[in-house]
């Protein structure tokens, strides 16, 4: 086991304080990082209901049962008056990036393909609880003379605004003039989501921009990438990561199984042409599906869904919160769905339970995706896997995910009967470095007019720097995997466990 672990320090400017949590996370990596944290969302509240409409407007998906306007409007009615002052939380995860050196946190969505931001250009009430970008203070921002950009839901939530170009960073990737998105006008529903915009990661070709569409962060950045893939790490309720440029096997067991991606559409898609409802197969004919990190349930066809909860005791169809539910006592079976031409995921029972709407009914992970042929397979599903998405076919990865957090779910990888497993070795970098895990409670500190060194038991990192001014960002490494940060709000994150730091003026680094 690796006992020791280089830290690298870099100096940042003072920031404000108005995140939505307990601060914004600011982990900013060496180069030679090309992971990010996506930090679970510590506010976020799972509401079944919220997450099903939210997937409805943003797809414009046609439901097959009754969800009628009034139900709309008193979702957000009941929205509207729980949250009065900061956001509530409606992203489950958050990653930080810093956009002319200043720093957001933003939902990554693999379901859309615009990069855009609380700014400036909005009215201070819509700030509220928000970091935001102003583009005047940044050296580096070029505007996009008479570019617009706009989006619009089905539920009648919009954003929009104008575009410039500047530098962006997502760990240790940088774009000098990645396309950005300032919003000017945002409504209620995305002032009261905890991230401060969004960065999509789709592909190009359903970008907003007008006249000219813009690229992805993630298509600029390919050329200084590794290899031209980005995997999602997003383990049930914890903190989990996107890496740029290579899988990392410390996240997944077993073998990457890929299925070719068809992107006509502007999606990771692909076919998924089968399911199973515990060890019963089922036909799915024609179905497709996308990846989405921006979705956080699982929908599937009409059928698939009626099929399933035929199998849950006391489940059925409640029109009053827009989904099926059942008595949380219910024993769930797993639910599996190929993904390309022969390899099921496998969705334990443990995860088919979204959240509960009363004392004894529960939101299945599991809803309609409306008279639609296009599956979406949202969080709940990167809950279980490492997804992989790879630009080189296109291609679309995935394996069992390894167990981060409470409770984690464990999940499989079963081949179609019918044909043979389509095994496909990863062509990107993976880093397997080994790392060791910390205790909050076990380090020291000791500092000198020109560095500062932490010092830990044999248990513990050893983590060295540079000295602080104004305040400053630590980030580990082991043989160049990143494998820690501090973040802006003095928690150093690590293997899922915390040890906090405070940094004072003068250098020194001490503990808490």
């Amino acid at each position: 086991m690796l006992s020791s672990i280089v830290a690298t320090l870099v100096i940042g400017a003072g920031i404000s304080h108005a995140a939505p949590a307990s601060g914004p996370i600011e982990g900013l990596f060496h180069n030679s990082s090309r992971s990010v944290p996506a930090v679970h969302n510590a506010n976020y509240v799972r509401n079944g209901t919220a997450a099903m409409l939210k997937a409805y407007a943003k797809y414009h998906l046609k439901p097959t049962r009754e969800m009628p306007i009034s139900f709309t409007n008193a979702l957000r009615k009941r929205q509207d008056g729980s949250v009065t002052a900061v956001p509530n939380g409606g992203s489950e995860y958050l990653v930080p990036v810093t956009i002319g050196g200043e720093p957001l946190n933003l939902d990554f969505d693999t379901g859309s393909s615009d990069l855009w931001v609380f700014s400036q250009l909005l009215p201070a009430s819509d700030l509220v609880g928000h970091e935001y970008y102003n583009s005047s203070t940044s050296s580096t921002y070029r505007d996009l003379s008479g570019y617009k950009w706009s989006i619009s839901y089905g539920d009648g939530s919009s954003a929009s605004g104008v575009v410039g170009t500047d530098t962006v960073t997502v760990g240790g990737t940088t774009v000098t003039t990645q396309a950005v998105e300032l919003a000017n006008s945002i409504s209620s529903e995305f002032q009261q989501d905890a991230a401060d915009g969004l960065l999509g990661l789709a592909f190009s070709s359903i970008n907003t921009v007008t006249p000219v569409q813009q690229q992805t962060f993630f298509d600029n950045a390919q050329s200084s990438l590794d290899s031209p893939l980005f995997a999602a790490y997003l383990p049930f309720n914890a903190d989990g990561a996107y890496d740029f440029g290579y899988t990392d096997s410390s996240k997944y067991t077993g073998t990457i199984e890929y299925a070719a991606v068809d992107n006509s559409k502007g999606f990771w898609e692909y076919p998924s042409t089968s399911y199973k409802v515990g060890s019963t197969t089922y036909s799915q004919s024609g179905f497709t599906a996308i990846s989405d990190t921006g979705t956080t349930l699982i929908l599937m066809g009409d059928t698939a869904v009626d099929n399933y909860y035929a199998k849950v005791a006391g489940a059925s169809y409640d029109s009053s919160q827009g989904g099926y539910t059942f008595p949380c006592s219910a024993t769930l079976p797993t639910l599996s769905f190929l993904i390309g031409p022969s390899t099921y995921a496998t969705i334990t029972s443990s995860l088919m339970n979204f959240a509960p709407v009363s004392s004894s009914a529960c939101f299945g992970s599991l809803q309609s995706v409306g008279s639609g042929s296009q599956n979406i397979y949202g969080d709940v599903f990167f809950n279980a896997y490492y997804g992989v998405f790879d630009a080189s076919g296109p291609r679309f990865g995935f394996a069992p995910a390894t167990s981060a957090g409470s409770s984690p779910p464990t999940s499989s990888l079963s081949s179609s009967p019918s044909s043979s497993t389509a095994a496909a070795s990863s062509t990107s970098t993976t880093n397997s470095a080994t790392t060791t895990s910390s205790s909050s409670s076990a380090l020291t500190t000791t500092s000198s007019p020109s560095s500062t060194t932490t010092t830990a038991s044999s248990s513990s990192p050893t983590i060295t720097g540079g000295v602080f001014s104004r305040k400053g960002y630590l980030d580990a490494y082991t043989f160049d995997t990143q494998v820690g940060c501090l973040i802006s709000a003095m928690t150093w994150y690590k293997s899922g466990t915390c040890a906090t730091y405070i940094a004072t003026p003068n250098g020194k680094l001490l503990t808490s």
